[in-house]
């Protein structure tokens, strides 16, 4: 079985719950939103009333497939086994990874059964897919960020009440929505947190950025808000290290 694969990298964990700890990353190709509005895909400017767009717009549009086989050699080529035996997560990301989970579970299931190597799987999510029973079950933690209005993305495409239901009852997820205005935390309040009762305990506020500049500014805006209403604030590494760079 083919996946369809835009980059993969040993890095950092940048956001969320597991922010810090070593990862190698996957990003699979292709989404089904587009964060900057209906267009940035193919001018890169905002549209829709998008205050932000995707910072991997370039990478997920592109990709290769590549046999599950051959994937889990180019790990073991590159020494990842031994370090997800030891501990490193598997940060599989996107795009949305959720629209290859077939792929997904066989290349996990070659990773423990024929290299002994179990990862603590992460998949990250725009939580508008079901993830399947198998999906949830190999699954440690989902990284789910719903999308806002400050996203440019339709109401229709970008909410998903069973979808959200689903994820909660895993046990496995947590919730990071990207904002950048006390506006979005009384959207996240009436949309998300009044209407589909997720916990306040799983949500991460996290600042929209994609350089460090503009992240500083917006860190200072979310994480009063998270103080003032005691909510997790969720950082994000990658862009404070290394800035624009992606694959890093």
């Amino acid at each position: 079985m083919k996946i369809n694969v835009s980059e993969y990298f040993h890095s950092i964990q940048g956001e969320g719950k597991t922010q810090g700890i070593n990862a190698i990353f996957l990003r699979l190709q292709s989404c089904n939103l587009q964060c900057g509005g209906i267009g940035t895909t193919k001018d890169q400017k905002l549209h829709n009333g998008a205050t932000w767009r995707c910072d991997t717009i370039e990478v997920w549009l592109k990709g290769e497939a590549i046999e599950t086989s051959r994937l889990a050699e180019i790990f073991e080529q590159k020494g990842w086994l031994s370090r997800l035996k030891t501990g490193t997560h598997l940060v599989i990301t996107g795009g949305e990874p959720l629209l290859q989970q077939k792929p997904i579970i066989e290349f996990v299931k070659l990773l423990e059964e024929q290299y002994g190597a179990k990862p603590f799987l992460e998949i990250e999510t725009n939580g508008t897919i079901l993830p399947t029973k198998t999906m949830i079950k190999i699954t440690d933690l989902f990284n789910c960020s719903p999308k806002l209005k400050n996203s440019g993305e339709l109401l229709p495409r970008r909410y998903k009440p069973e979808v959200v239901s689903q994820l909660i009852n895993t046990h496995k997820t947590i919730f990071k929505f990207v904002m950048d205005k006390k506006e979005d935390w009384e959207e996240i309040k009436t949309e998300w947190v009044n209407t589909l009762n997720i916990p306040l305990k799983l949500i991460y506020l996290m600042p929209s950025a994609d350089n460090d500049w503009i992240l500083k500014r917006n860190s200072q805006i979310v994480s009063e808000i998270c103080i003032q209403n005691n909510i997790n604030f969720s950082n994000r590494l990658q862009v404070q290290l290394w800035n624009k760079t992606t694959g890093v």
